[in-house]
């Protein structure tokens, strides 16, 4: 329901706002920035780099998703590992950025899934019904 939901952009906020403390507190250049022949596919980015805040983001949904529908688990997984190489691909982040990205949305999610079902007392998830 409705609750679900908004653990899941509770999530999604955690995890933005994690990645961007950490680029504050870690500048890291661009890939641009450290390679300037590089062929970058799309807009050069010039913010900080590390960690990627797609892949945080996106492995925060997947891990919540692929909990909820556990028989897409497996497309869900490879999805959210191809927009991880997508990133270093276009040129935009570095393999480390991409990894720390994805491990940080992993962990913000299974934080969250954690506290759900510590206060879920029925195996349905959501024990208000709504």
């Amino acid at each position: 329901g409705w609750r679900k939901f908004l653990w899941l952009v509770l999530i999604l906020i955690s995890a933005g706002i994690l990645v961007q403390i950490i680029k504050y507190f870690f500048p890291s250049p661009r890939p641009s920035a450290v390679f300037p022949d590089i062929h970058i596919l799309g807009p050069v980015l010039r913010a900080r780099s590390f960690p990627s805040g797609h892949t945080a983001s996106t492995f925060g949904l997947i891990s919540f998703l692929s909990g909820e529908f556990p028989q897409l688990g497996t497309f869900l997984w490879v999805m959210a590992i191809l927009i991880g190489f997508s990133r270093v691909y276009v040129g935009a982040h570095f393999p480390a950025d991409v990894l720390f990205g994805a491990g940080l949305g992993y962990l913000v999610a299974k934080i969250y899934m954690v506290a759900w079902e510590k206060r879920a007392p029925d195996k349905s998830g959501d024990s208000t019904g709504d």
